[in-house]
């Protein structure tokens, strides 16, 4: 009986995990939701996704679950900071880089954009 039980569930859960992959990777009630919450930002349609699955959106996410634990650090929280800050506005003109969005599409290769423009943007 208990074997019997732990196969439904898995069964079940195999299901579920299917179904919650293929599902689309827009969803406009959650869309809805988080701008009832007034966040001072509006969540919307990124046409890049549309059409696609929750699967294929993840699969650029490139997340490896179940490794090393990176140490929690602590912030002076009694510094002030501006309203707000926007670096093209502060180097732009000196830097141009800061200003360049590049379309990574579907290569799965953020973490080295990301390092190559923070490099590019440091040394500019």
């Amino acid at each position: 009986l208990f074997t019997s039980n732990i196969m439904k569930f898995l069964v079940l859960f195999a299901l579920v995990a299917v179904a919650v992959a293929s599902s689309p990777a827009i969803n406009i009630d959650i869309i809805r939701k988080v701008n009832s919450m007034n966040g001072g930002w509006v969540a919307g349609v990124n046409q890049h996704f549309v059409g696609w699955t929750l699967e294929q959106a993840k699969a650029l996410c490139g997340t490896h679950m179940g490794g090393d634990i990176v140490e929690q650090k602590e912030f002076d929280l009694s510094v002030q900071v501006p309203e707000s800050y926007d670096a093209r506005e502060e180097w732009g003109t000196k830097c141009p880089s800061t200003k360049e969005v590049r379309d990574q599409s579907n290569c799965g290769s953020c973490w080295s954009f990301g390092a190559a423009e923070s490099m590019t943007d440091r040394i500019c």
